[in-house]
């Protein structure tokens, strides 16, 4: 998948990382009302969750990968590569 092989481990460790401190952090600042705003909680946390994973999938080196696979094509049909 893309350049990296290891891309969906790092995606997932990275997802895992996003919403355990999100988490944290929430139950830090809510305290007491944590239970009662946990719509409010879950909330907060997929939306960071999703930009997080939009974040990771949109550092990851996809182009240069898809141009390595063009080179890769464009020599395949190359004549003078058959020799």
């Amino acid at each position: 998948m893309m350049a990296d092989p290891a891309f969906l481990q790092k995606l997932v460790m990275e997802s895992v990382i996003c919403t355990s401190s999100s988490l944290m952090w929430e139950a830090q600042q809510r305290g007491e009302a944590f239970a009662r705003e946990l719509d409010l909680v879950a909330i907060n946390t997929l939306s960071l969750l999703a930009a997080n994973v939009a974040l990771v999938w949109c550092a990851f080196p996809l182009l240069s990968a898809f141009l390595c696979f063009l080179l890769v094509r464009l020599l395949c049909l190359c004549p003078c590569a058959q020799l």
